[in-house]
C-alpha cells in the first residue's frame, strides 16, 4: 500500500543525492510539499495507483529540441492529453521539434528518461532548457512530479510553482495553450436537455448507476421541467441518441447536501453556484474523453453566466478522475446517499 508523508524522507540512504537536492531545494524556498514512494513508473497502471494515493496528477514531462539540438525545451501538459509536435511548434515558431536525446537530458537536467520533471531545470544552471506550460496545467490547485527520480513523486501547490520554484530556478516561462484531440467526438452536438428528452434521460441514468446511487425518475423529470438550462446534453446526430450528459442544481449554498437530489425547489436558477447531481455517458461512448469534454463544456457555459463554482460528491474510486478535471478534493462529504460514503469535490470556476 502506498504512504503519503509530509515533507522530506527521515533518511537519505538508499536515495541518489539528485533527489535529496529536490527536497533540499524545496525546503531551502519554504514549499510545503508531501510525498510517496512506489515503483518505478513506467505503466500508465503504476501512475494511475500514484495519481490516487498522491491525490493529485503527475504531469506529463516531456523533453524536446529543435532539428539542429541548439534549442531545447522541457513541456509541462496533463498527463491525459494527446501531444502533437506541431502544435507547440507553431505556438513557439519553432519548426521540426522532436525528442531530445537522452545525452542531453543528463547533461543539462541531471535527469533519466522516465523521471523528467520540473524540478530538474534546477540543475540547468547555464539556462539551456526553455520550460513551456500548457495553461491546463496552472488551472489546478497541486500538481504531482517526480524529485528526479521515478521511484518517489510529491505534490505541491501551483501557486508556489509559480510564484517560489520557478523564480528560484530563474526559468523564464512560456504559457501554451494546446488542444485536446477528441477522438470520435467531433459529430457530437452539444446543448441544453429538451423536455421530450426525459424519458431517455431516466433510461441513461439507470444504466450508468446501481439502483440505490440513481436519481429517481419523478426527480429527473421535475428537474428536467423546472432547469433545461442546467443540463448539457451530447447527442449523437448519427444515432439519435444522448451519448452523454451532465446536470445540476443552481443555488447560493457552498456545500453539498443529500436533499438536492430529490428536491427541486431548492434551485435557485440565479444562484451563485451549481451542484452537480449527475454525470452520465452511454456505456458505448466510454473511452473517448466524453466525460471530460462535457465538463469542461459545462464549465465554460456557467463561467459565462457569472457563477463562481460547481461542486459535486463521488466515490473515492472517482477522484483521480475528477481531479484530472480540475475539481479539488474537500475531503469526505456530508452525505449517506445511497448507504455510501462519498467526496465532496470544488471546481472554481
Amino acid at each position: 500500500m502506498l504512504v503519503l508523508e509530509n515533507g522530506r524522507p527521515t533518511s537519505a540512504e538508499g536515495r541518489l543525492d539528485k533527489e535529496i537536492r529536490c527536497y533540499d531545494f524545496l525546503d531551502r524556498l519554504g514549499v510545503s510539499y508531501q510525498r510517496i514512494d512506489h515503483e518505478p513508473a513506467m505503466t500508465m497502471e503504476v501512475c494511475e495507483e500514484i495519481d490516487h494515493a498522491l491525490q493529485a496528477v503527475i504531469c506529463k514531462n516531456l523533453f524536446l529540441c529543435n532539428r539542429q539540438e541548439t534549442e531545447f525545451y522541457l513541456l509541462m501538459m496533463p498527463g491525459d492529453k494527446k501531444f502533437k509536435t506541431k502544435d507547440l511548434s507553431a505556438q513557439l515558431g519553432v519548426s521540426r521539434l522532436s525528442f531530445a536525446g537522452e545525452k542531453y537530458m543528463e547533461e543539462f537536467l541531471d535527469i533519466t528518461p522516465g523521471s523528467v520533471s520540473v524540478l530538474g531545470l534546477m540543475n540547468d544552471v547555464n539556462h539551456r532548457v526553455k520550460l513551456c506550460i500548457d495553461e491546463e496545467v496552472l488551472q489546478g490547485e497541486e500538481l504531482g512530479c517526480h524529485p528526479c527520480i521515478n521511484t518517489s513523486s510529491i505534490k505541491f501547490s501551483v501557486k508556489d510553482l509559480q510564484e517560489k520554484v520557478i523564480p528560484a530556478m530563474g526559468h523564464d516561462v512560456t504559457i501554451v495553450s494546446l488542444p485536446r484531440y477528441e477522438e470520435g467526438l467531433d459529430s457530437l452536438t452539444f446543448r441544453n436537455i429538451l423536455p421530450e428528452e426525459a424519458d431517455e434521460a431516466v433510461e441513461i441514468e439507470q444504466i450508468c448507476f446501481p439502483p440505490h446511487e440513481a436519481c429517481s425518475e419523478k426527480a429527473m423529470k421535475e428537474r428536467i421541467a423546472k432547469a433545461t438550462e442546467l443540463f448539457l446534453v451530447a447527442k449523437d446526430p448519427a444515432t439519435g441518441k444522448i451519448a452523454g450528459f451532465l446536470n445540476g442544481i443552481a443555488t447560493d449554498e457552498e456545500a453539498f447536501r443529500d436533499a438536492f437530489f430529490t428536491d427541486i425547489s431548492l434551485c435557485d436558477l440565479n444562484g451563485k453556484n451549481v451542484m452537480l447531481v449527475g454525470l452520465d455517458v452511454r456505456p458505448e461512448y466510454r473511452g473517448k474523453h466524453l466525460a471530460r469534454t462535457i465538463v469542461e463544456k459545462y464549465a465554460q457555459r456557467e463561467r459565462a453566466k457569472g457563477r463562481k463554482c460547481l461542486f459535486l460528491t463521488c466515490l473515492a474510486e472517482k477522484v483521480p478522475m475528477y481531479l484530472k478535471f480540475g475539481f479539488v478534493d474537500l475531503g469526505m462529504a456530508n452525505s449517506s446517499w445511497g448507504g455510501e460514503e462519498w467526496h465532496e469535490m470544488r471546481y472554481d470556476l
